[in-house]
């Protein structure tokens, strides 16, 4: 080929692959080979710029359920009095509608039976621990069975407190979730919780901006049930769900903690496998990115020797990210698959 043929195969497989337009054969003849360069490098920095502000750092599908809770989720009723229900692993049909993302069954779950009687609900489902910049977005998506006439609330909570899991003395208290991001029917009314039995709803998704933070901080998300007058006798409560848990950061892509002193990845480019070796044992996980940031690929860490299937993936790049359960420290990598 050419340069200026190669450079219009170049330009094809780059839209293709980001989406921005269809290539148009008859515009490119009549384009000059300066140009077109010119018109790569926009498309190019346009594009990265949209990747480095909105990286994902943290996502949970609840695809490894019920294992999400060895993972570095953790749970505590603080109901009064306490029920016997708890945050679980969704079976597809307490709400009227399947996992947002995943199979059927790879979502959260609590219902009214978290109290017993006419009580107070007040469930608690915190996160790993994770690094937070102010500006991050947390994203969840969330439903509810029967809100129009059982009205249900959530909040999405975040502590700054490191490892820290206090939720406070009773169904009236925080503890260390002191920082209120998002309220979903927050009034408990009959119409702010997307709802599946009467209105025919299905999952929304809901954001909260971090804020206030001196510096990069470590802390958890806590999402809280919280409904007066709740329970099997209770005027409120009905069930709700939780899916595709994230936090996008504001910090460019390029930007990673210390993790990334122990990892070598190899190799790059690569076909089939890729090799994740640490100088320490980690507890955590490995993601693969597509560059739109969705998520391709997730398993855990097993050992200081770890390898990823990368064969079914489209020719391409991709980003890694090998992220600490416990700490929420994480390295990124970007990989070319053949």
């Amino acid at each position: 080929m050419t340069n200026h043929e190669n450079l219009m195969y170049e330009y094809t497989q780059f839209c293709i692959f980001f989406r921005l337009l269809k290539p148009r054969w008859v515009y490119l003849r009549n384009t000059n080979f300066t140009s077109m360069k010119k018109l790569l490098l926009i498309f190019i920095g346009s594009s990265f710029t949209l990747l480095n502000a909105q990286f994902v750092i943290f996502q949970e599908n609840f695809d490894l359920a019920p294992d999400f809770l060895g993972n570095g989720w953790l749970t505590d009723n603080k109901s009064n009095p306490m029920g016997a229900s708890d945050w679980t692993q969704g079976n597809g049909v307490e709400v009227g509608a399947i996992a947002y993302n995943g199979d059927t069954t790879e979502y959260c779950v609590t219902d009214f039976n978290a109290t017993t009687g006419a009580g107070d609900i007040s469930d608690w489902l915190m996160s790993p621990v994770i690094t937070f910049n102010n500006g991050d977005t947390v994203s969840f998506y969330t439903i509810s069975y029967n809100s129009h006439t059982y009205p249900d609330r959530l909040e999405c909570r975040l502590s700054t407190n490191g490892t820290g899991s206090s939720t406070g003395a009773d169904e009236t208290t925080v503890g260390d979730f002191t920082v209120s991001l998002v309220t979903v029917n927050p009034s408990l009314d009959t119409v702010s919780y997307p709802s599946v039995a009467v209105d025919g709803a299905t999952w929304t998704r809901f954001t909260g901006v971090v804020s206030g933070l001196g510096g990069p901080t470590q802390g958890r998300i806590g999402f809280r049930y919280y409904v007066t007058n709740a329970g099997p006798s209770g005027i409120n409560s009905s069930t709700i769900a939780l899916d595709a848990v994230s936090v996008i950061s504001s910090i460019p892509s390029g930007v990673e903690t210390e993790l990334g002193s122990l990892i070598t990845l190899y190799p790059n480019p690569t076909t089939n496998f890729i090799y994740i070796t640490l100088t320490e044992q980690v507890e955590g996980r490995i993601y693969v990115y597509d560059m739109h940031g969705k998520t391709i690929l997730i398993q855990n860490i097993v050992t200081q020797n770890n390898s990823v299937d990368v064969s079914a993936l489209a020719a391409g790049s991709y980003l890694v990210k090998i992220q600490e359960n416990n700490t929420g420290k994480y390295a990124m990598r970007t990989i070319v698959k053949n």
